[in-house]
């Protein structure tokens, strides 16, 4: 052969695999295109696509035709026995077919392809729930949740009604502890779920342990429920463990002097933002205390602390001064629900205004209400308060 020829042969031979590879190259972006929406259309493009064999495997058993199903699912694996959705559907379709040996046998081959299948996920969620395996039925659902979002709500349900059970719980709180993506949801479920109250005692107690800082917005709901429930004293003991050491109060009141750091309600301060008043607490710079703006007529609530007397007599005082504008009233109101007794506190000038009052608790009322609220009156310009401090002391 002369030079010319093998010259020649080679840039033939050359051309073709090119050509070859190219057409793999298109065939196999078209199929996995076409996979989903059109899988016989893919399997035109490239005979044996595992993902169009799965697909179809898939469709077949949701017509509930085991036999073609088991056919497309046997053929993606003969393609690509790497293919764990194919493996998975195996799995359904033995189980379909009442041969649950086969199905684990399947689920477990699949399970060493993947953690990604929310499908296979969901399977041994339930496997492992049914075995109390919870450390690995909360990281299965977990996985379930970060892969098909539109499962969240019921799995969330399945694991409230779990924290009853001691060992579930503590599963449950070492993954809160890792802050995943569901923790509010499931903290909303809980507080209006029909868990019993045990349970949220538990479970704040366990993420307490793990110092799982929780945000008011997770554990207002979970207080509040238990104060409404009777557990006022659970609740408050589980409230002063969320709090670091020096936040704790050392009296009957949480933070009289308004410097902060604010802590979750009811047992923390629930500063409002009505039409007609507002409050904030002084930022850094500031004088120390709970600025307050009247706007205007109207009475507004400003400010909420839910407290846990003893059953005696008690002495209430509170200072506060207007720091701009001509006047304005609030009101402190302390005792029990419904029953308070109104102190006002008439501020004309900007030198501080203090007034007491004595109110009395008995047995019949195990929480207390601490409450401000805001008569501003027809003011021509907003005016602005600061309450510098209150408390609550025990006098008999």
């Amino acid at each position: 052969m002369s030079a010319l020829a093998g010259r020649r042969l080679y840039i033939v031979a050359y051309c073709t695999v090119a050509a070859a590879l190219v057409w793999l190259i298109i065939s196999t972006a078209a199929a996995g295109q076409l996979a989903d929406r059109n899988p016989e259309l893919a399997l035109r493009w490239r005979p044996g696509d595992p993902q169009a064999l799965t697909q179809l495997a898939q469709n077949a058993l949701n017509a509930r035709n085991l036999p073609r199903a088991r056919d497309y699912a046997r053929d993606a694996v003969a393609h690509s026995p790497h293919e764990a959705t194919a493996w998975r559907l195996l799995g359904e379709i033995a189980l379909a077919s009442s041969d649950a040996p086969l199905a684990g046998q399947l689920f477990a081959q699949a399970g060493t392809l993947t953690h990604r299948d929310a499908a296979l996920a969901a399977h041994f969620f339930e496997d492992a729930i049914r075995a109390h395996r919870y450390a690995d039925a909360v990281r299965y659902a977990d996985v379930v949740m970060r892969r098909a979002p539109e499962k969240q709500s019921a799995l969330i349900f399945r694991l409230a009604a779990l924290v009853q059970d001691p060992d579930a719980a503590a599963a449950l709180a070492q993954t809160l502890a890792d802050k995943p993506d569901w923790g509010n949801a499931f903290f909303r479920e809980l507080a209006g779920s029909g868990v019993g109250d045990d349970g949220i005692v538990q479970m704040l107690g366990l993420l307490s342990a793990r110092h799982v800082a929780m945000t008011s917005a997770q554990l207002t709901p979970l207080l509040s429920r238990l104060v409404k429930d009777g557990r006022a004293p659970d609740a408050y003991r589980v409230w002063l463990a969320t709090l670091p050491p020096s936040a704790r109060p050392a009296g009957l009141v949480y933070d009289p002097a308004f410097a902060g750091p604010p802590a979750a309600a009811p047992f923390g301060w629930t500063l409002d933002d009505g039409r007609n008043g507002r409050a904030r607490l002084a930022s850094p710079g500031e004088q120390p205390g709970l600025r307050v703006v009247l706007k205007g007529r109207g009475s507004d609530r400003i400010a909420l602390q839910t407290l846990l007397l003893a059953p005696g007599r008690y002495r209430f005082e509170t200072s506060a001064r207007l720091v701009e504008g001509d006047t304005g009233v609030l009101s402190w109101l302390v005792g029990c629900p419904g029953a308070q007794a109104p102190l006002d506190l008439d501020l004309m000038g900007s030198a501080p205004m203090s007034a007491a009052a004595e109110f009395a608790v008995d047995a019949s009322c195990p929480t207390q209400v601490l409450l401000l609220r805001a008569h501003p009156g027809d003011l021509a310009a907003p005016a602005t308060a600061l309450v510098q401090r209150v408390s609550v002391q025990r006098i008999g």
